[in-house]
C-alpha cells in the first residue's frame, strides 16, 4: 500500500507593530520613532492606534481631529514608506480604555492570524514592568520593541520576556506633546516641532487653545 504524503505548508503569521498613544498631536518626534521602527524592526505592517479617553488623559482634541492629523503626517513622511502604515480605530470603537493588556487580548482574538508587537519608548519600560495594569502580563505574552528616550526611567535589570530595543543608527529626542500645546496656546504655530500641513490643520480648526499645564503625552 502506497501512502500519499501530504505536506502541510506552515502558517505565516503576518507580523503588526502597534504604536500607540494619543497623538494629541502628533508631532516630529512620533514621526522619528515611526521612522526608526520601519527601518530596524522587520514587520508587515505598522498600526498607529489612537487611545480613547482615560482615566489619567482626557482628550481636547476628537478622535476624528487626531487621526485626520495622523493621516496628514503619514502623507507628508511616509508617503513611499514599503510597509504599510495603518491608522487603526480599535480602541477608539472599543470605547472605554482598561489598559493595553486588555487591548492586546482583544486584538488576538480579532486577528487570530496575526502576531502583535508593541513599540513603546525605553522610559516606560520599568513602568509596564511594575505599575501598569497587567503590564507584567504583556510583557511575559506579546512582542514588546522599544526606541531611545533621552529622558524618564532608565531601562530596568530585568526586561521583557521578548524585548528588541532598537539602538542601531537612531535618533532621540525630547520633544512631547504637552511641550508643543503648550506653544500653540500661547500663540506660537508649533513649527518646526509639527509638520507643516498638521500645524496649517491645528491653525485652521483652532485646536489646543489654552492648553498651558495639561500633560498628555
Amino acid at each position: 500500500v502506497r501512502m500519499k504524503l501530504v505536506l502541510i505548508p506552515d502558517i505565516y503569521m503576518k507580523k503588526i507593530l502597534i504604536y500607540g498613544g494619543s497623538f494629541s498631536p502628533p508631532h516630529v518626534g512620533h514621526a522619528i520613532t515611526i521612522e526608526t521602527a520601519l527601518r530596524n524592526f522587520p514587520c508587515d505592517e505598522l498600526w498607529l492606534l489612537p487611545s480613547p479617553d482615560r482615566y489619567d488623559k482626557k482628550m481636547t482634541a476628537t478622535a476624528e481631529e487626531r487621526c485626520q492629523m495622523l493621516e496628514l503626517i503619514i502623507q507628508e513622511a511616509f508617503n513611499d514608506s514599503r510597509i504599510p502604515i495603518t491608522i487603526s480605530q480599535f480602541e477608539l470603537e472599543n470605547g472605554e480604555f482598561h489598559s493595553t493588556y486588555a487591548t492586546y487580548q482583544k486584538l488576538q482574538r480579532s486577528y487570530p492570524a496575526y502576531d502583535f508587537g508593541f513599540l513603546f519608548g525605553t522610559d516606560v519600560i520599568a513602568d509596564l514592568m511594575t505599575h501598569w495594569r497587567d503590564g507584567a502580563k504583556l510583557a511575559t505574552e506579546a512582542e514588546i520593541v522599544a526606541y531611545p528616550v533621552a529622558r524618564g526611567n532608565p531601562l530596568p535589570d530585568k526586561l521583557p520576556a521578548h524585548f528588541n530595543l532598537l539602538d542601531q543608527a537612531v535618533v532621540t529626542t525630547t520633544i512631547s506633546s504637552t511641550f508643543i500645546r503648550n506653544l500653540l496656546a500661547t500663540g506660537h504655530s508649533g513649527l518646526p516641532y509639527l509638520t507643516p500641513a498638521v500645524a496649517q490643520y491645528i491653525r485652521e480648526h483652532s485646536l489646543y487653545k489654552n492648553e498651558i499645564g495639561k500633560t498628555l503625552a
